[in-house]
């Protein structure tokens, strides 16, 4: 079994809840998550002016997870300046020694190891705790231009989905596929660290799919079409399982393999 994810120390909330780019209309305007971890980075490294090795102490994790949390933290916020997208800050695996509140009314931020039940601020009785359990549900699929990849073990990127509650989409995230062939290339791990509960596939071998459900993601196979109407049919119950995997593809030296052995 796959050791559980260590989750990752944060002093404080985020003061906002995201930021939205000028000039792009609300009904066009897509989003990528930040997660919490990876804004505590970005915090600790880009204004507070820590090392990495010194901001991993801080975070409490080793300097390597500290690094890819980084690097993922920094192309979000490229992809989302870059390409006019709303960055939204929530969700995550991490853990804070105090309770973290915001205010529904004025958006006052409050850290307390009490339950809160008012703002100190403007005295509204309408609070959101803001460090509860993560209840949005992440769901990846692989990716070729907008289409889902017929083969898992050799897609170009891995397209990671944020699901609410409400079963609506609240934000995206380009994953780069690892290099190698499917479940020995370590994608299942970096999902898993992301937080993704779902795979909707096309054809995948046993292997990788034992490889995925060894780290809590649930394989749905047989799915082919655009990105976004595929996940709406899944979400709508219109997706089940096909049961298949390939049945062989060549690699580069023209001979064949079988991918349930990858």
């Amino acid at each position: 079994m796959p050791r559980p994810i260590r989750k990752r120390c944060v002093s404080s909330p985020p003061l906002m809840e995201g930021f939205k780019p000028f000039g792009i209309p609300s009904s066009e305007l897509q989003h990528v998550v930040l997660l919490i971890e990876e804004f505590e980075s970005i915090k600790l490294c880009d204004y507070s002016g820590l090392r990495q090795e010194e901001a991993a102490i801080r975070m409490d994790i080793s300097r390597p997870t500290f690094t890819r949390i980084y690097e993922n933290a920094r192309k979000k916020v490229a992809e989302a300046f870059v390409e006019g997208k709303a960055l939204i800050i929530e969700g995550g695996n991490f853990r804070s020694d105090e309770g973290w509140y915001r205010c529904r009314r004025c958006r006052h931020v409050i850290k307390s190891r009490e339950t809160v039940t008012e703002c100190d601020s403007c005295h509204s009785d309408q609070i959101k705790q803001l460090n509860i359990e993560d209840k949005m549900m992440k769901i990846a699929l692989p990716t070729s231009g907008n289409f889902v990849d017929d083969h898992f073990g050799h897609c170009e990127m891995f397209t990671v989905f944020s699901i609410d509650e409400n079963n609506d989409v609240v934000g995206s995230e380009i994953v780069p596929a690892a290099e190698g062939c499917g479940c020995k290339s370590g994608i299942a791990t970096v999902l898993k660290e992301k937080g993704v509960k779902v795979m909707l596939a096309g054809n995948m071998g046993e292997g990788a799919v034992n490889v995925l459900g060894n780290n809590g993601i649930k394989v749905v196979r047989g799915c082919h079409g655009e990105l976004r109407s595929v996940l709406t049919a899944w979400l709508g119950g219109e997706v089940t399982d096909s049961g298949h995997g390939c049945a062989g593809h060549h690699g580069e030296d023209g001979h064949g393999h079988q991918c349930h052995n990858h």
